[in-house]
């Protein structure tokens, strides 16, 4: 190597390898600038509806569920169900024999779990009769707030059929809607309320069939 060259690495080693000066000033760290809210196209801002929750949220932890009513529960009605590990409906089957009750009552209920949001969720949609819920019978409206609460109504179906059919499937449809956090529930008209697209979804409750059991026609 040549002796220029050597006094250069020399040179360069020691001055890495000298001790800070006492009176050097450390390193600043360096600013960090808060990232600007995401925007909806157009530049509106996306605002949190509830610290933590989101409308994804809101279709895991509310469940929409129907069940026969404690006062329809007969030796000539047999109930089938279905259940998860959380005790939830997956679905429910009720086959009726005759003699064919005057009423049939359904209870109809809304069970957030521990894991709901902590805001007010409205729930606005309808009771129908058929797969493809082409017979409305009831609105179906309510708005929950407090994980672990149950609201709930009945609805007595046989009014709504024509005769005694073989089969009938009912079921509920709602629009949910997540409120911003802070809401107060008790102030939230379930006919009126509005929630921005990001924070609205459609739930759909257990499917419930009734099987009406006819007698064998005598020979």
């Amino acid at each position: 190597m040549k002796p220029l060259a050597l006094a250069l690495v020399v040179t360069c080693a020691l001055v890495a390898c000298a001790p800070r000066q006492q009176n050097e000033a450390p390193a600043q760290p360096k600013a960090v600038t808060p990232n600007a809210p995401a925007s909806r196209p157009g530049g509106t801002p996306v605002i949190k509806t509830a610290l933590n929750y989101n409308i994804g949220d809101v279709e895991q932890c509310v469940h929409l569920q129907m069940t026969l009513a404690d006062e329809s529960k007969a030796a000539n009605v047999e109930v089938k169900e279905l259940t998860r590990s959380n005790k939830l409906i997956n679905s429910s089957t009720i086959t009726v024999s005759p003699p064919f009750p005057e009423h049939l009552w359904v209870r109809l209920f809304v069970v957030l779990d521990n894991k709901g949001p902590e805001a007010p969720v409205v729930l606005r949609g309808s009771v129908a009769l058929g797969e493809k819920g082409e017979k409305v019978i009831q609105p179906f409206k309510c708005v929950s707030f407090l994980r672990n609460e149950i609201a709930e109504t009945k609805i007595d179906i046989m009014p709504h059929l024509e005769g005694t059919p073989e089969s009938v499937f009912v079921g509920i449809k709602a629009d949910a809607l997540l409120l911003p956090a802070g809401t107060d529930a008790a102030s939230v008209n379930p006919d009126t309320a509005t929630a921005s697209p990001e924070n609205m979804s459609v739930l759909f409750s257990n499917p419930f069939v009734v099987k009406f059991n006819r007698a064998p026609e005598a020979k």
